[in-house]
């Protein structure tokens, strides 16, 4: 049961850290006064990495988990944590964020 339950809140915990960079980036670059080029490169580079980390998440909890039920429960937390990671990153992606 641990196992099933760390399965399932690992991609939250993956999407909280990438919602913790990306507030932080922004604070950081905007008070340093750099570009919105250097913002956005981060931006991308941090979102890249949480859906490669959360790919992989998904294919070891796929192969680790036995019931199908648990499966279908790690996939959907994955698939929600996903959406997350790149509704996060949208703004900062698309607008200015330093204006």
């Amino acid at each position: 049961m641990t196992n099933f339950l760390a399965r399932l809140l690992l991609p939250f915990a993956i999407w909280f850290a990438h919602f913790s960079i990306s507030y932080g980036a922004t604070t950081l670059l905007c008070s340093t006064g750099q570009e919105t080029g250097v913002h956005r490169t981060v931006m991308v580079l941090a979102t890249v990495l949480a859906v490669i980390l959360l790919i992989a998440t998904l294919a070891t909890s796929v192969r680790v988990l036995k019931s199908r039920p648990d499966r279908i429960a790690a996939a959907a937390a994955t698939g929600l944590a996903v959406i997350a990671v790149i509704w996060t990153s949208l703004p900062a992606v698309l607008l200015d964020a330093c204006s």
